[in-house]
């Protein structure tokens, strides 16, 4: 009790010290709390914008031939849909949002449409994370804005896709690309109409590894992808759209190199205001410690 009341009158009598003191220790731990914190969001917010950016990697049949790839925007050739589970499963991957898609070009009353199936997108094991692409329920189709001026339809109406009948549950708007002109539905009912059960011509993935954290920084994703695919998939051809994957590795470079210099700045500048205030403090006492050591004591 006495140390008590000795700290509780040397801060009555010594006040304005004090409160400069407990203002800089409060607004160190207030900076390093904000911009803990602000780090965090700015971490959420540049994943949620890269999400946004859509998924980057592609892997399609080795055979396809890449003229007629980009031409078409498929290939005409197909892979196992296992491939989609077999390469969730793996451990040491950093690969998310994996999507298993068959399409192809068909004719239907005399209008070329394209009919595209998509498996709801699978996570690896352990991993839980908002879809990035819309899903499709089975006996259900969306269909682009131009499909559905060619056959005036709207939502609740049926489609019949080469005998089977698929529920409209939404009429997609125009985006001015050849999604306009497709047809989509779940994935197995597509492998039904065409006739392909368990096939797909397409993985489409979200490519996240950071190289800067891998400490790989001497090759770019595209490499690395292939290298790390090449064992996994040897019947696959991988490709990474650069242009998003190039983007995802500066937003996180920069990310990292902003709180790498802000935090450390931080916590010196505070640091050097708490000991300027002990020194200030020392200094306001020479006399007490004069008269103190005078008396015997060290």
């Amino acid at each position: 009790m006495k140390v008590v009341a000795l700290i509780l009158r040397e801060i009555s009598y010594r006040w304005v010290n004090f409160l400069l003191s407990m203002i800089a220790v409060v607004v160190a731990v207030a900076l390093f709390v904000a911009f803990a914190t602000s780090g965090e969001a700015y971490r959420k917010e540049t994943r949620r914008i890269q999400l946004g950016m859509g998924q980057n990697l592609r892997i399609i049949p080795k055979e396809t031939a890449m003229d007629q790839f980009w031409v078409k925007g498929f290939s005409d050739y197909t892979m196992p849909e296992e491939y989609v589970y077999k390469f969730a499963a793996l451990d040491g991957y950093e690969y998310t949002h994996l999507t298993g898609t068959l399409q192809q070009s068909l004719e239907l009353q005399g209008r070329q449409v394209i009919l595209a199936g998509i498996l709801p997108e699978v996570m690896p094991p352990g991993r839980s994370q908002p879809p990035m692409t819309f899903s499709v329920d089975r006996g259900t189709a969306y269909v682009g804005s131009e499909v559905a001026r060619f056959f005036n339809l709207e939502a609740g109406d049926r489609i019949d896709v080469r005998g089977k009948s698929l529920t409209v549950t939404k009429c997609l708007v125009a985006t001015g690309s050849s999604d306009d002109v497709r047809i989509y539905g779940h994935l197995h009912d597509v492998q039904e109409i065409l006739g392909l059960e368990g096939k797909i011509n397409e993985i489409r993935a979200l490519e996240c590894l950071c190289l800067i954290e891998s400490g790989q920084t001497d090759l770019d994703p595209l490499t690395l992808a292939q290298m790390q695919l090449a064992e996994v998939l040897p019947a696959a051809k991988v490709l990474l759209l650069q242009g998003i994957a190039e983007v995802r590795q500066q937003q996180r470079a920069a990310m990292e190199g902003y709180l790498a210099l802000i935090t450390p700045l931080v916590i010196v500048a505070c640091g050097i205001w708490i000991g300027a205030l002990a020194m200030l403090n020392v200094r306001q006492r020479f006399e007490e410690i004069g008269i103190m050591r005078a008396l015997g004591y060290r």
